[in-house]
């Protein structure tokens, strides 16, 4: 039995099956047609480098070899970048031809891309019930357009002044709620025609 394909493999086994479960006894007599399957092991090995420069941050570069015919399998690489999510592999720098790195046999060099996706948060706008009032999708770093800012409702007694947290710049999901005043009122006295005032907030006990 050859135990050499050519330059790039090697036999390792011979098997009966196709699955490679039943090896092949080689002091079996052959006495009708039979057909092999060879278990190799490649001899030729490609270099894949991961391009992880974004054009402002190198974050981290790696360099692999890998058998021919192998796949890379999982890679102990950093995979972040603030305020995106990592989507896949590409073999092309415009980002068209993905390569999944548990599938995919590596058949020459290669230089594989990243592909980045901008993240999207949820900005809930609530009132004092937690009722949800809106809900705004923006992208990292962006601001809630002013045209998404709901209206605060009514607090009888009260004045809104604004919410609870800022919504510019956003890089997380956020739970936003109105914050109010109370009103205030001067309560005037006349006693024997001495009159006194003071200041009370709306509900306050006299």
């Amino acid at each position: 039995i050859i135990s050499v394909i050519n330059d790039s493999y090697e036999v390792v086994e011979w098997y009966t099956d196709e699955a490679l479960t039943q090896v092949f006894n080689r002091e079996t007599k052959v006495t009708s047609e039979l057909f092999l399957y060879a278990k190799v092991r490649y001899l030729t090995t490609f270099k894949v480098f991961f391009d992880l420069y974004d054009g402002e941050i190198l974050y981290d570069n790696q360099l692999i070899e890998v058998n021919n015919g192998e796949v890379v399998g999982q890679i102990n690489l950093t995979l972040e970048k603030e305020g995106y999510n990592f989507t896949g592999w590409f073999t092309d720098i415009e980002l068209t031809q993905r390569f999944n790195l548990l599938i995919d046999k590596v058949t020459s060099d290669l230089t594989l891309y990243p592909k980045w996706e901008l993240q999207v948060f949820s900005v809930r706008f609530v009132d004092e019930s937690n009722q949800t009032l809106k809900i705004v999708q923006v992208p990292y770093l962006k601001d809630v357009p002013t045209s998404e800012i709901p209206t605060a409702p009514d607090k009888v007694g009260y004045e809104f002044i604004g919410w609870d947290k800022s919504f510019n710049e956003i890089k997380e999901n956020l739970i936003i709620k109105p914050i109010y005043q109370a009103n205030k009122f001067d309560l005037f006295i006349d006693i024997s025609g001495e009159i006194t005032s003071n200041e009370y907030s709306f509900g306050q006990t006299i």
